[in-house]
């Protein structure tokens, strides 16, 4: 019994073969389906609408919130949200302001 296992795993039978090329045509056809359909990375997607972010309230917040004189958050809270201590943003933010002038 084992001999015969033995036999149809390298000689096969016509049915095992069949079945073999049925599956192998099936993935063929699933992966020739699935290629042209590849989205791309990144970008805007054509036909959805544009959110209104209000990025520049949401600026004016931040800096409500942790660089005012009474600021609402302390410098661990800043350290915890941007990972970055508070007097490395100021830095870079002066030497942006450098460069931009």
């Amino acid at each position: 019994m084992a001999w015969r296992y033995i036999k149809m795993g390298m000689c096969g039978t016509s049915a095992t073969n069949r079945r073999e090329e049925e599956e192998l045509e099936a993935t063929a056809a699933a992966v020739a389906l699935g290629l042209g359909n590849k989205r791309r990375w990144g970008g805007s997607v054509f036909g959805h609408a544009l959110k209104n972010r209000k990025r520049e309230e949401v600026n004016e917040q931040i800096m409500r919130d942790y660089f005012n004189e009474n600021a609402l958050f302390g410098e661990e809270d800043f350290r915890r949200r941007f990972r970055m201590r508070i007097c490395i943003q100021t830095t870079i933010v002066r030497m942006e302001s450098k460069l931009s002038s």
